[in-house]
Parts: structure tokens; C-alpha cells; sequence
């Protein structure tokens, strides 16, 4: 039988925190493959075997978006190998201050298969994240920081898609006012 799945006089239940869990791979593929790349509802995820345990990621480097598919884990530390951004593989925290936490995944291990609950992050606490990141950028002087946390921001109190209306080439613009240091400003 499946942990948290049963049949109750006839009739198969769930849980509802079982529910959020999506079945992504098999156990033995991803320990073949020590990392194996999936799409789960869209979202592409990095799940590394490492000791005993098998931890799921968001295959996209929050620095700058490189695959950490393509990184390595060293005594349970991701390292991004574009920028050597490095991330705790169990709960996606950052160690530099030039990039954020990559978004770790819960993971059960059923009957040989990977599952991974994809619920996303409720969204004041999303957005309390990034008023934090916002002052960690401000503090420290890092604009990149800065741009992500601000678009994010707006984005998220302009209600969903707001960034996604604007084409790509007024991305690039706009980033770089956002990031942009006012004459006379340090650096």
C-alpha cells in the first residue's frame, strides 16, 4: 500500500496534504542518474539522490536562471557552476548574498517512486520574501537584488501577469533602470 492512501469500506481517500504531492520519477532513475531532470505541472525540477535521501529542486539557478541539473553537490551543498552560487540541497538556502534561495520541494518516497508536493508558496509569504530581499539588496548595495525584488513586488500588488503583459525587449530596459546607480551614487 501507498503511505497516506488507503481504502476505507471499499472506497479509496486521500489526504489533503497527500493531494498536493505529484508522483515525478522512480527512485532507482534518479539514483542511476544521481541528479534526473523532470516537468511537474510545468515546472521544471532538479532531483538530486544524495546519502539516503532524494531532494527536488527548482531546476533554475535564482541568480541568473542556469540549470542546476548542470552544477554538483558537494557535503549537501548545491553549487551553481555559472556563477558558483551554492544553496543547502535540503531546504534551497542561499549562502551569497548575490543570489536568492532556490525554491526546494518537499519529497516523499512511495513504494519506489518519487513524489513531490508543488503547492506554491502562499503569497504573503512570497511577497514578506521579497521585502526582505529587497532591504538585504539595499543594504548591501547589490542592484540585481534590487530590479528582481522591486518587478516581483510590483508584479505581485499589480496582481498576477503584470509582467508578463510587457514584451521582452521592454524587460531588458527596464531592468537596467531599475538597476541603474543615479549620478554621483557609489561604485
Amino acid at each position: 500500500p501507498v503511505p497516506g492512501k488507503g481504502d476505507f469500506m471499499g472506497q479509496a481517500f486521500m489526504t489533503e496534504l497527500d493531494s498536493h504531492y505529484q508522483r515525478v520519477a522512480r527512485v532507482a532513475d534518479v539514483r542511476a542518474a544521481a541528479c534526473l531532470t523532470v516537468q511537474a505541472e510545468g515546472l521544471p525540477l532538479a532531483l538530486w539522490a544524495y546519502g539516503e535521501q532524494i531532494y527536488a529542486v527548482d531546476n533554475r539557478c535564482p541568480h541568473m536562471g542556469f540549470p542546476l541539473n548542470q552544477g554538483t553537490v558537494k557535503d549537501g551543498i548545491l553549487i551553481c557552476h555559472w556563477h558558483h552560487a551554492r544553496f543547502d540541497l535540503a531546504s534551497g538556502g542561499t549562502f551569497d548574498q548575490f543570489a536568492d534561495d532556490v525554491r526546494a520541494y518537499p519529497v516523499q518516497l512511495r513504494a519506489g517512486e518519487v513524489w513531490v508536493d508543488l503547492r506554491p508558496r502562499p503569497a504573503p509569504q512570497q511577497r514578506a520574501h521579497q521585502r526582505e530581499r529587497l532591504r538585504d539588496g539595499l543594504e548591501r548595495d547589490i542592484p540585481l537584488v534590487m530590479a528582481k525584488s522591486i518587478l516581483t513586488l510590483m508584479d505581485s500588488a499589480a496582481g498576477a501577469g503584470w509582467s508578463r503583459r510587457w514584451s521582452p525587449s521592454e524587460w531588458g530596459s527596464s531592468t537596467a533602470r531599475a538597476t541603474a546607480k543615479p549620478a554621483g551614487g557609489r561604485g
